[in-house]
Formats: C-alpha cells, structure tokens, sequence
C-alpha cells in the first residue's frame, strides 16, 4: 500500500501541521484509506518543522528515494486501513 502526497502545509514561521493533518487526511479519505488522525498527529510531531519543509519539497519529485521521506510516508501508511464501504 503506497500514500501519493504532492505536498504538506507550509506557512510563514514553520509548518501548519494542522492544516497539513487536514491536507494528509482528506488525501489519504481520497485514495480509499481510513486514517486515523490521532496516528497522522503522532506521525506529524515525530518530525521538526525542518524536516517536514524538507519532506515537503521532496514530495515534489514522485520518485524521492529520500530516506526520511519514505519513512514519513511508511508512517503514515500505518496509520490507515483500506475504507470500507457502507453495504
């Protein structure tokens, strides 16, 4: 399972990672996951406002082998579960 991101929330001063949170959430809702957005907070807080500008930019090139990237992206993927669907 693979989470396709293409960028996180920045603002002046540092990241918005609520923003971001919101952002990452409604990507993954879109690509059928479940996230659990308690885990995304958990996942966001791991990383400094310098990494994730890092990561962010990163994100651009969808082929990053960036180490710290794809372990951002593995954390995230372990905070969802595929959607199911409402009989």
């Amino acid at each position: 399972m693979a989470i396709t991101l293409t960028s996180l929330v920045a603002a002046c001063g540092g990241v918005d990672r609520e923003g971001s949170r919101d952002d990452i959430v409604e990507a993954m809702r879109n690509q059928g996951l479940e996230p659990d957005v308690e885990c995304v907070d958990h996942v966001l807080d791991g990383f400094s406002d310098e990494s994730l500008e890092s990561i962010d930019d990163q994100l651009q090139d969808p082929t990053t082998t960036d180490p710290q990237t794809r372990q951002f992206l593995d954390a995230l993927v372990d905070c969802s579960t595929p959607a199911t669907a409402a009989p």
